[in-house]
């Protein structure tokens, strides 16, 4: 299978992109120039690029785990509709892992219309390049259990057809590219699917999330880089915590046999509190 994967240098990205190389997958990867610029910058002191932009690199992606070694890179804004035009059109993939978005509901509330720009318009841009350039495409939105917001009191477990209640920017970008990922399967007969993933964690996940956070400061309290102390928030939060590596055999599973116009949880079923 041609497998094309928009915003596969983050964190799950790279885990969909080595568990597609295992399953004998073709596999291409999409990515924002400056990532590029960040991850030769880590690997390369004296790679071009300023103080800055070498010191950006460590911060956000120097523990990212590296990329498979046969899969080819290209780089892709998602918001120039033109420039998504173009892959589609070359590439022409059996399968497209949309992955590419903002990420962070802390980075969506400081950037304003921008996630929109990206989060939304981005996908929008990919379902019209699709319908016009590789209609056989089968779609994988990536969305986000953040679509539900707070649930109602009794409404739980969460399902699928529980209300969207978004309660920030970020949820409400991914319900809103949520409803035009359906409108093209409805309306046009693409194959579209959306998943929901819950919160999910594992190596190369930045350390502005709380897993990964715990796990740096041990590390360097162990090294003696650190007071033997950790620094935490709210520990009787609950949250449905998983193992990337099961959440990207879910993407795929969910790409092949997922029912088209069906959006599907991906979750453990249990939540656990942070302590």
């Amino acid at each position: 299978m041609r497998a094309l994967i928009v915003g596969g240098y983050g964190f799950a990205g790279r885990h969909l992109a080595h568990h597609l190389v295992k399953c004998g997958d073709d596999v291409a990867i999409t990515y924002l120039p400056e990532e590029r610029t960040d991850v030769l910058a880590s690997q390369d002191p004296s790679a071009k690029s300023s103080s800055k932009g070498a010191k950006g690199a460590k911060a956000k992606i120097g523990n990212q785990i590296a990329l498979p070694q046969s899969a080819q890179t290209l780089a892709l804004d998602i918001t120039d509709k033109k420039a998504v035009d173009q892959i589609i059109a070359l590439l022409k993939p059996d399968a497209l892992y949309h992955l590419a978005a903002i990420s962070s509901v802390q980075e969506g509330e400081s950037i304003g219309n921008k996630i929109f720009d990206i989060n939304f318009f981005g996908t929008v841009n990919l379902l019209e390049a699709i319908r016009e350039h590789s209609p056989q495409t089968r779609f994988l939105f990536v969305s986000s259990a953040e679509v539900y917001g707070e649930p109602r009191p009794g409404t739980l477990p969460i399902v699928e057809t529980a209300e969207l209640r978004p309660q920030n920017a970020y949820g409400v970008s991914k319900a809103a590219a949520e409803l035009a990922v359906f409108e093209a399967h409805a309306r046009h007969g693409l194959h579209t699917v959306r998943v929901r993933p819950f919160p999910h964690t594992g190596p190369g996940q930045a350390d502005r999330f709380a897993l990964s956070s715990f796990a740096k400061q041990i590390a360097e309290i162990r090294l003696k880089k650190a007071e033997p102390s950790i620094q935490v928030g709210n520990l009787e939060v609950k949250r449905d915590y998983s193992d990337v590596s099961d959440v990207v055999r879910a993407y795929r599973d969910a790409i092949e046999n997922g029912k088209p116009g069906e959006a599907y949880n991906i979750c453990s079923g249990e939540g656990k509190s942070i302590s």
